[in-house]
Parts: C-alpha cells; sequence; structure tokens
C-alpha cells in the first residue's frame, strides 16, 4: 500500500522509552544498580564543605574548575550516616580484594 508522504505524522522522538533508562546522578543520591549506569569520570571530583551555621554540608560536583549543575545541600547528620556507610563499604571492598590477593 502506497500512502503519500503528506498522510505520515512524523515521530515523535520526546518520548522513546528507552529499554534501560538512565537518570542522573544528584550528589547526594546512591548509586544505581543499573549496570548501563556507568560511574563518574576520574576528572570529575565532588567539593564538599559545612555551612557557616554548622548545621549541613553543601556539596558542588566540578570537572575542573566548572561546577556541573546545581550544589546540593544536606543535614549534618544524613551526611555523616551516609560518610560511613560508604566508607564501610569501601574498607570491606579493599579488604576483599587483599584477601583475594594474599590467596593467590
Amino acid at each position: 500500500m502506497i500512502v503519500p508522504p503528506d498522510t505520515i505524522l512524523p515521530k515523535d522522538t520526546t518520548k522513546t522509552k528507552l529499554p534501560y533508562p538512565l537518570k542522573d546522578k544528584k550528589p547526594f543520591e546512591k548509586r544505581s544498580k543499573n549496570p548501563v549506569d556507568l560511574d563518574d569520570p576520574p576528572i570529575m571530583e565532588e567539593e564538599t564543605e559545612l555551612d557557616e551555621d554548622g548545621t549541613s554540608f553543601t556539596t558542588t560536583q566540578k570537572v575542573g574548575n566548572q561546577p556541573t549543575g546545581l550544589p546540593a545541600t544536606e543535614e549534618f547528620n544524613k551526611f555523616l550516616k551516609e560518610s560511613e556507610r560508604k566508607n564501610q563499604q569501601l574498607y570491606f571492598q579493599q579488604r576483599a580484594k587483599a584477601q583475594n590477593f594474599v590467596r593467590g
């Protein structure tokens, strides 16, 4: 069946659904479990500062000296809990690598 070109509606590409949806990572969000989401590149750095009132932390992501995105603010206690969780995770990852290295 041949259809004249003016009767075919253009396809709306703004509503295309990906089979593996990707999200922007915010500074205080946990890393996605989706294997398609990659880690931040080594050139991206996070800078965290304690606010003047001492009740919250502000984290800014930067590439070089240029900030990327908006800064994120988190309460002091939440920041400490998240930092503790990340440090424990890093510790156990390093410990597992060391034990595997010793075993050969």
